[in-house]
């Protein structure tokens, strides 16, 4: 059974003037729950004895699991980002 991945928070720029009042920890935040989200749907898969989620679908949708996941976690830890489409953020 894999490991449950976290963000190395020694690899942000703690000097980055972020907009939106956004802080590194967002990022963090947002990365770990796409990382939580992939070994839950892998570690269910591979418990079936079935490929990971990586290797079953299309980089092109890999691609767009994790910008939607992104983009929505990073607007859910913000201070000032809202999702208002599936794949936007916006300023509230």
């Amino acid at each position: 059974m894999p490991e449950r991945a976290t963000p190395k928070t020694d690899g942000f720029n703690p000097s980055a003037v972020l907009p939106y009042q956004l802080r590194t920890e967002d990022f963090s935040l947002a990365l770990r729950d796409l990382y939580d989200f992939l070994f839950d749907v892998n570690s269910l898969l591979q418990s079936r004895d079935l490929s990971r989620l990586e290797d079953v679908v299309r980089p092109a949708v890999v691609s767009g699991i994790l910008s939607a996941m992104l983009s929505s976690s990073l607007a859910k830890h913000s201070r000032s980002l809202r999702l208002i489409s599936f794949t936007m953020a916006t300023l509230i």
